[in-house]
């Protein structure tokens, strides 16, 4: 059974823990933990090119020239473009690529193949593996940045 536990701070070290409590607000402003959302979105983005390009023989093209990242104050996103009714090349079928489709037939009952070519439900995984790849390398970089961001706030440096 746990005993009292008192903490007794005079006003200056008072004041002191509160002006660091008011910075430990701010670490989501930082531009270390923006960047080290970048870096760790990117090395995602990339891996999934480089998948894309290897395992499914594509030099260029629309879902190569779709793959895009985004980062926001708090968020990084990497993913693909859609195309939409102005704007043509855009990546709507990553998924079925990645994933792969099951055997597809018309109305009539002609064979129309499936994404994988004779091995129905099983894509390339070139997402999928560069998310379960480079994901952790990605959280790492993202807990650098914000042990680095809160060293710094702690130290009372910018």
């Amino acid at each position: 059974m746990a005993g009292n536990f008192t903490i007794t701070l005079n006003e200056r070290d008072y004041q002191a823990l509160q002006r660091k409590f008011t910075q430990a607000a701010k670490i989501d402003k930082s531009h270390t933990i923006k960047s080290a959302l970048d870096e760790g979105i990117s090395y995602i983005k990339n891996a999934g090119a480089s998948n894309l390009a290897s395992r499914n023989k594509v030099v260029s093209g629309n879902l190569k020239r779709s793959i895009s990242k985004r980062v926001k104050k708090t968020a990084a996103y990497a993913g693909f473009k859609r195309a939409t009714a102005g704007k043509k090349g855009g990546g709507n079928h990553a998924h079925l690529i990645d994933r792969g489709t099951d055997k597809r037939y018309t109305r009539k009952g002609y064979y129309r193949g499936s994404i994988s070519r004779g091995n129905p439900n099983v894509g390339s995984s070139f997402w999928t593996d560069a998310v379960m790849i480079e994901g952790p390398r990605a959280e790492r970089t993202l807990m650098d940045g914000v042990y680095e961001t809160i060293s710094k706030i702690m130290n009372n440096r910018k």
